[in-house]
Parts: C-alpha cells; structure tokens; sequence
C-alpha cells in the first residue's frame, strides 16, 4: 500500500497536526506512482477553484495569523506560488466568463454579474473548454459553470455534473478537469448571530487580525475565526483530490493549479474592486513528468512576484498544450518555455451584482494602483440585498448609522473618490488616497491616461445602459463593441469631465446637455451629480431638458438626482413616477438604483407599486427562466429596501438639502417617456 503525500482529513489541533507532518516526512522518499506504459503524450490539468477567499486566508502568504494549510502547501513545495494573481473581477459569473473566454468582460458583455442580457458569439470566440476539447482533451466540470453568455455551445463539456469526473476517459486521452469546492462560498457565513455562543470555532477570535476598515466587534472576530476554520475544511478536500490523482498514477502527469474564483469574502471584499475583493491565492504544482515544459531548471517551491491574472489562464493552458492562444485573447500565458514579456499590468474592474449597479475600474502598474469610480455618488455599502444577509454586514451598516465608527470604517457607507491612487506596498488595504498629494501628480497623470485608453481600447460596454444592451442581445457582443466604438469613447469622455477642475469641464458639460446624445446627456449629469452646487449655473439648462418630450427615462433620471443633490428638488415622487411608468425592467431597475444612492445618501424613501410583469415569469423549461427570475428578484428586493427608513441624520440631513424654491410640481414637470425610441 502506497503511503500519499497528502492529507486526506486534516485535523489541525496540535497533535494530530504533529502526525501528520510526521507521516509527510516519512513519505517524502516514496516515488509518486506513475505508470509509464500508460502515459500520456499531452499533460494533463486539474483546476482546482475555491469559491470567494483572498490569500490573506492561507498561512502561505500569510505566516502569522492564515490558516494551516498542509495539502496547499505541500503542491506549492512542487510548485510555484504566485504573490501577484487577480480573478479580474470580484465577483463569480463575471470571473468565471473572464476564465472561460480569456477576454475583458466589459469586452466580451459579461461584465454584469447573473447578466438580466446574455452575451452571443458569431466571432469564433470560444472557451477554454471547447479549445482543449477540439485539441483531444476529455474536459470535464464538476459542476459550476455560472456564465453571462448564452451560446453554451462554446461550451461542449465531455462531462458536466457533480459527479463528472476525469476517470471516464478514453485510455491514454489527456484530460482537463475543473473542481470547484464551495466550502468557502460566502453562503458558509450567513448564520444567526446566536452561532457565536452556540458554535465555537477552532481558530481563537480573540487572536485573528481584522481589517482595519472593520469595526472590531466579538461578531467580526467570529466570523473572521470561522472563515479560518472553512479553509482548514477546504484544504482536506484539496487533498482528497492531490490523492486521487497520485493512487490513479496520474498526479506526475498533472498540472494542478489551485486558485480562488475571486476574493472575499468579509463584509467589503467580494464584489467590490478592491484587493481583498480580486487578489486570489494560486497554487501550481508542476509534474515530474513535464517539468521540460516549464524551464530546465528547477522550479518547485519558488515564489512569483509576477503579475498573474484570469484572461492569462486560458493562454496559459494552450501554451503548456503546444497550441496557439486565440487572437482574440486578450491576455497572455505565464508558465512555459519561451514565453512574451511579463504582464506589466493588472486591469480589473465591478459592475453590477444584484440590484446594486456599480462602475468601477482599476489599474495596477508596479505597487501603484489607480482606481476609477464613474459612478462616485454610490457608496460601496450601498444596499445589496443578498451581501445584507450576513449579519456582519448588518452590523457594521449599524454602527455607522448610530455613528459608532472611526473615519476609516464609516467610508464604506459615504460616497466615494472620482478617483484614488494606492501604494500597496506600504498600504495594501488601501485606505490612504494619495491622488492629491503633490509628489504623486506625475504617477497620478499617468495611470489615469493609461486607464483611459485601456478602457478605449477594449470598447467598455459597461458605459452603455444594461437596459440598452438588452435591444442587442441576438447580436454578436465582441462585434457590438466594435460597432459603438466611436459611441463608447465619447462617453468615456463625458464622464472624465468630472476629473476636470469644473471652471475647465463648464463648456463642455454645457454642449453635451443642450446638443449631446443620449449618453453623452446621461454621463454629463453623472458628472454634475459629482460637481453638485458648483454647476447650479447650468439649472436652467437640466430643467430645460426635463421638459423636451423626447428626453429618455434614464437621462431624466440622472437630472432629478442632479437637482436633488444641489437642494433643489424633493425626488420622491418624480422617480416613483418614471420608475412606476416605466415600460422596461432593466430600464426601472437601474432608476431605482438612482433612487436606492440617494436613499442611502441623503435618507429619502421611496414606496413604488411594482408593475404585474417585473413579477411575471416564463415557463421553467424556458432558457430564459432563470434569468427573469433573478431579474425580478432584483426588482422586488429593491422596491421592499427603498421603503424602509435609513437615519434620522439623514432625515435632518435631507431636509436641510432642499431650498425655499425647489421645482414645484415635478410629476406634471417630468412625464415618463419610456416609450420614446433612444439610438446609442
């Protein structure tokens, strides 16, 4: 009977914990089992992907206070670990149609997370899955797929289900199976709070190491112990896996690479751009058997500083593979022999997750990280119902309300930067803004141009309403890109008027009100949200375009929110109008997200009658069904959240916001018009 060098069940109190590292000493001489008559000609690869947990989480980038991982460790003693890997986004559709496709989601049209507009391909752009199948590989799921695209015949799995498995191959067929493991999904952390009496966890609370933007609370402790704790109960499962392999004679025929699908996954880290939200632990053990596809010297335990992130995995896969990565990748491989230039950058990016519409992109260039919020007015904390269902969350949001937080802690609930520069290397939580700190201009100017045209480049279809991506949903969305290049450009230039000094943005703002288009209208206003009372020059002009018939719902919107936060206008029963009246779904939702800003911001509630059809669904066999369905869920959730009461500080707050003349009746003012025809 072969002794493994893996830990099946790990038990990680001291003594146990002291056998089994005896038990790995005793094994460290005993060959792998490799059948050499049997082996096969290509490589074989295992994903192993956890669901939502930063490195921080892992005593392998985190010595001090991570949880004890053996199995993990063991692979990264027979491998490398990368210190600099990024999912993209922070969030699992986005990131997993990022690792499927090997392309920017707001390139591709899946940066929304659980898409309500399903991207379509004409372009020959396929998955990972499909390319290593047409090469011979048996390309197996167990089981998650969780993508925003819906020509699903990109994706021709050999097998998926939660009992597919590699084993089912043809004999001497190479295989690329993908393992995910939700033991850590931030589901595992929505318990009641009387869970801290009643389940004690392994990991002391009272000795983990919080982040400094989260109260310190015996809640907070707990949750954090408990997170530990799962890690330990995913590294049995890594091993269960690492056992497998090497009882079949296949573990030296194996590139196994273990990584996090995202960051996450406290209270302010999935979903959001952040490092705690994109920064991912990778693992990749390297077999004995093709060790000549990687270097001639050695690599196993070394560490990489390089920057590593999803659109590389796909390239990385063909690399190892002796195949040819698609033109339409848009990264690059990072193992191999004969490889380009390193990454010099890391391009991530948020959207919308739920009912909470968000657009954020980000920049990492050495230890500088620029970020971009277009949408500054929303704050992080903004609601999100399923993120709320954590009690952790519930109690940092009250805590602020009561005004029980530091600075630090109470920015997640307050409006954010247009912009924000970090040096991670001396603050990788990044909460030192140093966009305004004159020895950082130089760094400051160039990462934002560099910003710019990255999100030029690629045709960011996050600018464009999700509403309105839903009129091209039967097109091809690499090539809709292409076509509202010019289009997506001056958007991006309407919004970066709010970078501006207003003095220089005026003349501009003014143009794109009065003669713009429809997004150039809409990001204008964006910015004269950001402005606020610097721009009550330009009243006369938004009040102007309030009244032309033909102003769409969504540029109507941003105006009241415009007049709202400069004190001219009570919102409430304008927005419940045109949310009321709207004849779009997706076209209401994101009006109420304007609403939902402006609620947490400023306290305004808002009681909406949802119309019969947001609550309407398909027959379930329906290929639609599961999207209306959790289309409408976002509607109900918001509509349930806007009528509750935020703070009688915000209360204060809005009624001193409002002036003596605000614009009198804004219903009569302000008629939906959603029925009117708006072109991109």
């Amino acid at each position: 009977m072969s002794c493994s060098r893996y830990i099946k069940s790990a038990n990680y109190q001291s003594f146990i914990l002291m056998i089994a590292l005896l038990s790995l000493v005793s094994c460290s001489a005993v060959p792998a089992q490799v059948n050499s008559t049997d082996k096969v000609l290509k490589p074989n690869f295992v994903w192993i992907i956890s669901e939502d947990n930063s490195p921080q989480y892992l005593r392998l980038y985190n010595p001090e206070f991570g949880a004890v991982m053996p199995n993990v460790e063991q692979m990264a003693k027979q491998g490398i670990t990368y210190d600099n890997a990024y999912s993209n986004a922070p969030v699992c559709s986005t990131a997993r149609s990022t690792l499927a496709l090997g392309v920017y989601p707001a390139q591709a049209g899946t940066m929304h997370h659980r898409a309500f507009v399903k991207a379509k391909y004409k372009s020959g752009l396929k998955s990972i899955y499909q390319l290593m199948k047409d090469a011979g590989y048996y390309v197996t799921n167990n089981a998650k797929t969780d993508f925003n695209f819906s020509n699903f015949d990109s994706i021709d799995f050999s097998a998926s289900s939660p009992s597919a498995s590699w084993k089912n191959r043809k004999n001497n067929q190479a295989f690329f199976h993908i393992k995910t493991l939700n033991t850590t999904h931030e589901s595992k952390l929505m318990f009641p709070a009387s869970d801290m009496v009643n389940k004690p966890t392994q990991h002391d609370p009272s000795k983990v190491k919080l982040a400094l933007f989260h109260p310190d609370t015996e809640l907070f402790r707990y949750m954090h112990a408990r997170y530990l704790d799962l890690h330990q109960k995913l590294d049995e499962q890594i091993g269960e896996i690492l056992t497998e392999l090497e009882e079949a004679g296949e573990l030296e025929n194996t590139f196994v690479f273990y990584f996090g699908d995202h960051g996450g996954v406290l209270p302010g880290s999935k979903s959001f751009a952040n490092e705690s939200g994109i920064k991912i632990p990778l693992v990749v053990r390297i077999p004995e058997n093709y060790q000549h596809l990687v270097t001639n010297s050695t690599v196993k335990n070394s560490r990489s500083d390089d920057f590593v992130s999803f659109v590389d995995m796909a390239p990385t896969l063909l690399h190892l593979s002796g195949l040819r990565k698609s033109n339409l990748h848009s990264g690059q491989a990072f193992l191999g022999r004969d490889l380009a230039a390193k990454n010099k950058y890391v391009f991530a990016y948020a959207d919308r997750f739920g009912e909470r519409y968000d657009l954020v992109r980000t920049l990492r260039v050495g230890d500088l990280k620029y970020v971009r919020n277009y949408l500054p007015m929303n704050p992080l904390g903004l609601e999100q119902n399923y993120r709320y269902k954590n009690v952790a969350y519930q109690q940092w949001r009250n805590l602020y309300k009561s005004g029980q937080l530091n600075g630090i802690q109470s920015a997640f609930f307050q409006p954010k930067d247009t912009e924000a520069l970090y040096d991670l290397s001396n603050d990788p939580e990044e909460l030192h803004n140093l966009a305004k700190e004159p020895q950082y201009q130089k760094d400051l100017r160039n990462l934002r141009q560099q910003l710019q045209q990255q999100v030029k480049s690629i045709a960011d279809l996050g600018f464009v309403s999700e509403a309105h991506l839903e009129r091209y949903e039967y097109l091809d969305s690499l090539q809709l890109g292409n076509d509202l290049h010019t289009k997506i450009n001056k958007m991006i230039e309407a919004a970066d008027l709010m970078l501006l000094p207003f003095d220089q943005a005026r003349s501009q703002l003014m143009k794109n009100i009065t003669i713009g288009s429809e997004n150039e209208q809409y990001w204008s206003l964006v910015a004269l949200s950001y402005f606020a009372e610097q721009a009550n020059e330009l009243t006369p002009q938004i009040k102007l375009l309030l009244k032309q018939p033909n102003t769409s719902d969504l540029v109507k919107a941003r105006a009241i929110e415009f007049m709202t936060r400069t004190g001219q206008m009570d919102p409430v029963s304008a927005l419940t109008s045109l949310i009321e009246n709207s004849q779009q779904q997706l076209e209401a939702l994101e009006i109420m997200n304007i609403a939902a800003s402006l609620h947490d911001t400023l306290g305004y509630e808002f009681d909406i009658s949802a119309r019969p059809e947001w609550s309407s669904l398909p027959i379930k066999s329906a290929v639609d069904y599961t999207t209306k369905s959790y289309q409408n869920g976002s509607v109900k959730a918001r509509i349930e959240y806007l009528k509750t009461p935020w703070s009688s500080d915000l209360v204060k707050l809005k009624n001193k916001n409002i002036n003596k003349n605000p614009v009198q009746d804004p219903i009569d003012v302000i008629p939906s018009n959603s029925q009117v025809e708006v072109s991109l």
